[in-house]
Parts: structure tokens; C-alpha cells; sequence
């Protein structure tokens, strides 16, 4: 811990120095735009909120490298319970969007000293380190992580922007909604990926037969998970999109059907990119992801003026299965893997799938929505246990997992 010590003041270094930069920049940039006050007052509170949340994701990666994630799972519930309360008051009380923002800075505030209380129970002194080597050894480590983060982000908005730029806003809003049906789920595998990445890191120390194992476990029991959501959605969105979003969005189903396939890439792509991670192939992994962010544009680029929303939908699809390939090839060559516990484990999700499919389709103009979901979520559990493709017990666990992947997944972090 001595190390993690030395290390932490370095890192913290860094940090104030980014943070110090971030909310000067934020404020500075809002000062000299033509917003109204009421803007600038608002970045102001936002600015604050980031610095608290930005700083609790440092310090409780401490514990996540040591495998202690219940910690940042209560702290985490704490902070959002927090915020609830006080923004559901202050908005029966005051209708004020500035204590609604304050209760964002209150909650993550409770979660900041819940980071500071549990650094002092585990003895880690929190101090700041400006040593040139050490803030260029820090910088240096850092930037495969940042230039990863700014690849995810732009895949995460060029293809609204590209629309806007090519297309009509129409087709911004259109394409809006299976957007944000699609990647809201991002939290699942985020979840996995806090855990997964640990443990990788330490097995890929001492015991590769061992990280094999995990990855293999991990990426199956995410396409386990991502299968019949993807699948669900694809075959509920004539009814999802109409029910849940209003008439006015039916011609985002085709675009949904398309786009919600992604998902599956997307799930196991976050096993392969903490694997990279963890064999200290960290830029490998950032270069992917570029790769990934380039394709995305030049799809985009090619099929929005002919395609319209059916382009990003595509686009999507393309990139997140290229990353996928790209990272399993480079992670198969890394590692023995036991590909035919891989296939076997495919095809009986593949099976569990289809017959989900099957009672989805043949109850969806019979049943409430709800009860619809509920029908193939029972059936394909059903299968998934009768094809043996999982015990009880680890499909309790996968059920465990989805709980505690919610608590436990950042705001912020690097997809895949």
C-alpha cells in the first residue's frame, strides 16, 4: 500500500492541476459566450458537481484495484439518494433549476467525504505531489486512457452532429430515441467492466489459464444478458417506440431495430478492452477504438445523404462489430482460448434467443407490453437453464450481477 501511497500523490497532482484547468476553461469559455446569466450561473453549479464526481472516481478507483467495489456501490447510492430528495423537493418547494443543481453537488458532496472517510480507514494519506518526474511519468500513463475517452465520446455524438450536418433536424429526433433506448443500457456492462478489470489485472500476474477463464465466463454472461434485450427490442419496437415515446416517433422503428443490435458487440466488446488493459496493452486498445471512431464517421458520412437515420443505425453496427473482431483476434492472441466451451455456450443462447423470439412475436398483440417482456425474459431464462448453458446458481449470480452493475457503474469512464 505503500506504493499505492506513492502513486496516489502523483495521480492527485494531476488531477487538481486537469480539474483546475476544466473549471476555468468551463467558466471561462460560458463568460465570453452570448448566453444569458442564467446560463453562465448554471455552468458555474454544473462546474462544481464535476469537480466532486471527477475526484470520487480517482479515489475510489483505489478500491476497485483492490477488488472492493461495495464500498463506491453505498457511497454511490448514498450520493443519488441525496440528490433525489432534495431535487424532488426543492422542485414542489421552489421550482428553481439552481437547487435542483445544487442537489447534484450535495450528493456527489456526501459521496466525496464517504471517499475521504474510507481512505483514512484504510490508512491511505491523501496528498498531492507536483515532482516534475512524477507528473511526467503520470502524464505519460495517462494518455492511452484520455485519448480513449475522447474516441468514445465522439462515437457517442458524431453521428447526431453528422445528421444535423447532412440530414435535417427532423432526423436528429427522429434518430434520438433509439439512441437513447440503445445506449442507456451502457450501464450493464459498465458495471461488469469496474469488476472485471481488477481481476484481470491480477491474473494476468500469476495465472493466464485463470484470466482465460474470466474472459471466456465474462464475455458469455454479457451475451447472455445483451442477447435477448437486443433480440426483445428488435421485435418490440413497433409497440415500444409508439407506447413509450408517442405516434410521433414510428419512423424511428426501423432505425431501432437496426441500431439495438448493436448492443451485443457493444457488451462483449467491454471484456476484450479490460483484458487489453490488464496485459498492459492499453494503447493497443486506444488505437482500436480510433479505428472504430473513424469507421463510425466514414459510414456515417457515406450513408446519412442517401439512408437518412437508417446511416448512424449502420454506421453503429459496422464499427462496434469491427471492434469486436479486431480486439478478440489480438486478444486470442494473447491468451489459449477454449473456443469450443465459446461456441457451445453461443449456440445455446442462440437457441434460448429464438424460441424468446418465437413467444415475443406470437404474444405481442395478445398481451400488455409489459406482460409480453415478462413472458420472454421467463422463456428465455427457461431455456438458457434447460439448455444447461447456465446452473441456477450462476444464472442467480447473473441476476445479482445486474443489480450490483447498476449501483456500481461510473457516470463517466471508457467504453470498451
Amino acid at each position: 500500500r505503500e506504493g499505492v501511497a506513492t502513486q496516489l500523490r502523483s495521480i492527485l497532482g494531476v488531477k487538481v492541476l486537469l480539474l483546475v484547468l476544466a473549471f476555468v476553461g468551463m467558466n471561462g469559455i460560458a463568460f465570453i459566450t452570448p448566453y444569458p446569466s442564467i446560463t453562465r450561473q448554471l455552468i458555474f453549479l454544473v462546474s462544481i458537481s464535476i469537480l466532486f464526481e471527477s475526484s470520487n472516481l480517482t479515489l475510489y478507483s483505489i478500491l476497485r484495484g483492490w477488488q472492493r467495489l461495495e464500498f463506491e456501490s453505498i457511497g454511490i447510492i448514498a450520493g443519488q439518494a441525496i440528490s433525489l430528495c432534495f431535487g424532488v423537493a426543492t422542485l414542489f418547494l421552489f421550482h428553481s433549476l439552481h437547487l435542483l443543481v445544487v442537489g447534484l453537488i450535495l450528493g456527489n458532496a456526501a459521496n466525496f467525504l464517504c471517499a475521504i472517510m474510507l481512505m483514512r480507514r484504510f490508512h491511505i494519506p491523501l496528498a498531492f505531489s507536483f515532482s516534475q518526474s512524477g507528473l511526467r511519468q503520470t502524464f505519460v500513463a495517462i494518455i492511452p486512457f484520455a485519448l480513449a475517452a475522447v474516441f468514445t465520446r465522439v462515437t457517442g455524438f458524431v453521428d447526431s452532429f453528422l445528421l444535423s450536418i447532412l440530414g435535417t433536424e427532423t432526423m436528429v429526433g427522429l434518430y434520438s430515441v433509439p439512441f437513447k433506448v440503445t445506449f442507456a443500457l451502457q450501464f450493464i456492462p459498465l458495471g461488469f467492466a469496474a469488476s472485471l478489470l481488477p481481476a484481470m489485472s491480477a491474473l494476468a500476474e500469476h495465472d493466464k489459464k485463470a484470466l482465460a477463464r474470466t474472459f471466456v465466463k465474462s464475455s458469455l454472461y454479457l451475451f447472455f444478458i445483451a442477447l435477448p434485450v437486443a433480440f426483445g427490442i428488435a421485435g418490440l419496437a413497433d409497440r415500444i417506440i409508439p407506447e413509450v415515446f408517442g405516434a410521433a416517433y414510428q419512423d424511428s422503428v426501423r432505425a431501432q431495430r437496426l441500431l439495438v443490435l448493436s448492443l451485443i458487440f457493444i457488451f462483449c466488446n467491454f471484456p476484450i478492452g479490460s483484458f487489453l488493459v490488464a496485459v498492459r496493452r492499453q494503447s493497443l486498445n486506444t488505437t482500436l477504438l480510433g479505428v472504430a471512431m473513424l469507421t463510425n464517421i466514414i459510414v456515417n458520412v457515406l450513408l446519412i445523404p442517401r439512408f437518412g437515420i437508417m446511416g448512424p443505425a449502420v454506421a453503429s453496427l459496422v464499427a462496434n462489430a469491427l471492434l469486436f473482431s479486431l480486439g478478440f483476434f489480438f486478444v486470442a492472441r494473447s491468451i489459449a482460448l477454449p473456443y469450443d466451451d465459446i461456441l457451445h455456450g453461443l449456440a445455446k443462447a442462440l437457441v434460448a434467443g429464438s424460441v424468446m423470439v418465437a413467444t415475443v412475436m406470437a404474444t405481442k398483440t395478445l398481451l400488455p407490453l409489459l406482460l409480453v417482456i415478462a413472458a420472454g425474459a421467463i422463456v428465455y431464462g427457461a431455456c438458457l437453464l434447460l439448455l444447461r448453458a447456465v446452473t441456477i446458481d450462476e444464472f442467480r449470480q447473473m441476476i445479482i450481477s445486474l443489480k450490483y452493475a447498476k449501483d456500481t457503474s461510473p457516470d463517466t469512464g471508457v467504453s470498451s
